[in-house]
């Protein structure tokens, strides 16, 4: 066992396409050669996140983020690079166990270590469950009909009805108190004191989709009416409840099989419909459901059904989802309850078999919007108000014919051209400022003092991009350190130029990943993202070295300059400073003489 292998994270990398690792976490549009969104590594209205699949990096242009699938992996998800390696290779089936290893305290990423601390409260609840103080929680979950297997599949737990269970396990654990307060299982009060967020409540572990525990919900028992029905941790570095599914570590591959998932909200409907064989299921986490959560059942299934409670409440939820879930390309259904009726309670006094016959009832969407709605018996103005609330919730569509398809059916079902649906659903603020696709590379920071500094810029553009071995090979022989004025083109040429002398046809992405300074490994991204703009590189690689040659020789004129008139004001002869000046004017005239295609023949021949 030890470290993974160069050749074997190479395979990783080439088994997990970055645009499809991407789009798995959000939606990417296709513009040119590349594809884009808006950066998930900072706020911004325009898309300026770029993903290249013929280079299978990204980068964003306007906080400067870019690197590899596995970078993108590490910093999305907050993990470490052995973690990213695993996540990945787990993902494209590519077994590490013979290279696994256990990494150090000081290793470990402060997400390995929430995982831990989250795994001790699963077991510090579950061992409570079990315990006299759990009897009153075990008697409820039998009374709501969960037998034991299911209890322990999703490994309920209690918490007890104290200020410090967890709290006084974890410190004698040593985890550290600042870790213990970001995790959101212990809170702070204004006088510092800590104490346990969950008391007297049944807990419910969430987990991430790679079965790793990121938090809790906590239901309070029967009767009691002390705080909310149900609380749920707080966002924290690997708790993000948009991006958490209840359950969806368990039923992915259910889900995968049937090509279906049943949606519903509460985790009591999730585990009694588990229990009684519908295992293809997920509900939320704490939230409402998000765009982000539908990009994640895309990953698994190209359908849905809503199984929602049947009160308005459940109908209008139905209706909001199923207009996340339809950009997505997500076929979707919604099955119908009695009114005072949840899939929890209608499972338990109908069984499964009358659950079965609701899916296979289900409506369509559409068919249930206008079942729901009636909007041929709607005002003129009624209907205007209900199409409109529609296509506000409506986000962008991954596939343009999806589009068209859906705004076909919803003007159907509203007697409503078409053509007037894209009209108002373009006026959206939605897609008239925050979907707009940058095309290019941020021009104003390349705003350079002089053309030196300009052609500086394109030399290291040339040595990234071209993996002509002529024009490294020459540039490693001509191309001077102290030729660079601009400080962090000098300090980018410093870092690249040890990286060629060792490996010389070393590929543009390779040389940024071994670039250990961060800054200078982004930019190096950025310029790959670019491109080579050259048609003719070695002409440009000339014309620039003469630029950098003529710039060197002025700046020596200039200060010659300078001591030419001190000497004239002291009425000295300065006879050295003029053969000196003479020197360097011949220098000027024949550098363009001197910088000719011969400096790349000694790799040509």
């Amino acid at each position: 066992m030890g470290r993974i292998p160069e050749h074997v994270i190479e395979q990783i990398k080439e088994s997990n396409d970055i645009v499809d690792v991407v789009s798995s976490y959000f939606s990417l549009t296709r513009k040119g050669q590349n594809y884009w969104a808006r950066c998930p590594f900072h706020q911004e209205k325009t898309a300026s996140f770029s993903v290249s699949p013929s280079k299978q990096i990204y980068h964003c242009f306007g906080c400067g983020a870019g690197g590899n699938v596995i970078n993108f992996v590490m910093n999305y998800e907050k993990i470490t690079f052995p973690e990213a390696l695993h996540a990945l290779a787990d993902r494209a089936g590519i077994n590490l166990e013979e290279y696994t290893y256990q990494p150090s305290e000081e290793e470990k990423s402060i997400s390995s270590r929430l995982y831990e601390l989250h795994r001790l409260a699963i077991d510090v609840y579950r061992k409570a469950l079990k315990s006299p103080e759990g009897k009153a929680a075990r008697e409820y979950l039998i009374k709501r009909g969960l037998d034991e297997h299911t209890l322990s599949t999703f490994e309920i737990g209690f918490a007890p009805d104290a200020w410090d269970t967890l709290l006084k396990t974890a410190l004698k654990k040593k985890f550290d108190e600042n870790l213990l307060i970001s995790s959101g299982l212990v809170t702070e009060s204004e006088r510092k004191k800590k104490y346990d967020r969950f008391r007297n409540r049944i807990m419910f572990p969430v987990f991430d989709t790679r079965g790793n525990p990121v938090g809790f919900g906590g239901r309070v028992l029967a009767g009691d009416d002390q705080g909310a029905k149900y609380l749920n941790s707080p966002e924290t570095p690997v708790y993000h409840k948009s991006r958490i599914l209840y359950g969806l570590h368990k039923s992915r591959d259910a889900i995968r099989k049937a090509d279906t998932v049943l949606i519903v909200e509460g985790y009591m409907d999730l585990l009694q419909l588990w229990q009684n064989g519908f295992t293809y299921i997920i509900a939320g986490s704490g939230t409402a459901f998000t765009p982000d959560h539908a990009r994640m059942i895309k990953r698994f299934a190209s359908k849905a059904v809503l199984c929602y409670d049947g009160d308005e409440a459940g109908q209008k939820a139905a209706v909001k989802t199923g207009l996340i879930l339809a950009p997505q390309g997500i076929s979707c259904r919604v099955l119908r309850l009695p009114e005072k009726e949840d899939p929890d309670s209608f499972i338990r006094q109908a069984g499964p078999e009358a659950f079965q016959m609701k899916i296979s009832e289900a409506p369509d969407f559409m068919s249930y919007i206008e079942s729901l709605i009636k909007p041929l018996r709607l005002s003129a103005a009624r209907r205007s108000d209900a199409v409109r609330r529609i296509l506000d919730q409506l986000g962008p569509f991954a596939d343009p014919v999806m589009e068209e398809m859906f705004l076909s059916d919803l003007g159907r079902v509203f007697g409503t051209d078409m053509a007037v649906l894209k009209q108002q659903l373009n006026r959206t603020g939605f897609r008239d400022k925050e979907d707009t696709v940058y095309m290019g590379p941020v021009e104003k920071e390349k705003h350079f003092a002089n053309k030196s500094e300009a052609a500086q810029y394109q030399l290291i553009q040339l040595l990234v991009n071209n993996s002509s071995t002529s024009i490294r090979a020459a540039a490693l022989r001509v191309l001077k350190e102290d030729l660079f004025t601009h400080a962090f083109l000098k300090k980018v040429y410093q870092h690249i130029q040890p990286l060629l002398r060792k490996q010389i046809q070393i590929s543009p992405s390779s040389l940024a990943e071994s670039v250990k300074d961060v800054t200078v490994q982004r930019f190096i991204f950025r310029l790959i993202m670019e491109g080579n703009p050259f048609k003719e590189p070695k002409k440009t690689f000339l014309d620039c070295l003469a630029r950098l040659g003529e710039q060197k020789i002025r700046d020596q004129l200039n200060l010659i300059g300078e001591k030419l008139r001190e000497a004239d004001k002291k009425g000295e002869f300065p006879g050295t400073l003029l053969k000196e000046k003479q020197i360097l004017l011949k220098k000027l005239k024949s550098l363009q003489d001197t910088l000719t295609s011969d400096i790349f023949h000694e790799e040509d021949e």
